[in-house]
């Protein structure tokens, strides 16, 4: 019986000595695997830090471009669309001021037997037209409107169609035609550079004129 504890005594202590040395393995094992996790997490944050870089200066420039923009700039900017995820480009864009060519009025009309002196449309015959007194605006003024409206309608009608300071207690005619008079003044306007003020002003004056001489 001593002979066998004798000979099983190297046996113990070698199975002490295997458990020890797994046991040292184990802990080496464990904290080169946590080594390694650290070393991978280190490098993923460093990989990430450039691209963190460029998304801040991207977010910077975005807010610097919205801050330049109107209200209403930004308020379409960021309306969504239907049908279309992404952000749209807003390209703003200025209204440049179209030029009316004074060249186009008057002109002759299609037949070349009238010519259109307004942007409404009135004409007179191209004959009659040819022959107006281009020496003033006052002299241009009351030959054009004995070729709009005949002696009749200026003798009965003013420009207005408002009682006359000057004498209240007369009968309040009616008014001209105001397209036909608009494209008087805008006729004598091109060909003087005169205000519309004093074209009116003219006209006035034409019917109360024609009138005193129909007394």
């Amino acid at each position: 019986m001593a002979n066998n504890s004798v000979h099983n005594m190297p046996n113990i202590n070698s199975s002490a000595e295997g458990g020890r040395g797994l046991s040292v393995a184990s802990k080496q094992l464990k904290r080169r695997r946590e080594f390694e996790a650290r070393f991978i997490d280190a490098k993923r944050q460093r990989t990430s830090e450039p691209e963190n870089d460029v998304v801040i200066r991207q977010l910077a420039t975005f807010q610097l471009f919205m801050l330049s923009l109107t209200e209403a700039a930004r308020a379409q900017l960021l309306e969504p669309q239907e049908g279309n995820a992404t952000v749209p480009i807003v390209i703003a864009t200025v209204d440049e001021p179209q030029e009316v060519s004074t060249a186009q009025l008057p002109r002759e009309t299609a037949d070349g037997n009238s010519v259109i002196i307004g942007p409404n449309g009135t004409t007179v015959k191209k004959v009659d037209f040819d022959k107006t007194r281009w020496i003033s605006a006052s002299l241009a003024t009351r030959s054009l409107l004995m070729l709009v409206f005949d002696r009749q309608t200026l003798t009965t009608h003013t420009l207005s169609g408002k009682p006359s300071p000057a004498f209240p207690n007369h009968h309040i005619k009616p008014p001209l035609d105001p397209l036909k008079v608009t494209d008087v003044i805008h006729c004598i306007q091109n060909r003087f550079q005169c205000s519309e003020e004093h074209v009116r002003q003219i006209i006035t004056m034409k019917c109360a004129d024609v009138a005193r001489t129909r007394k």
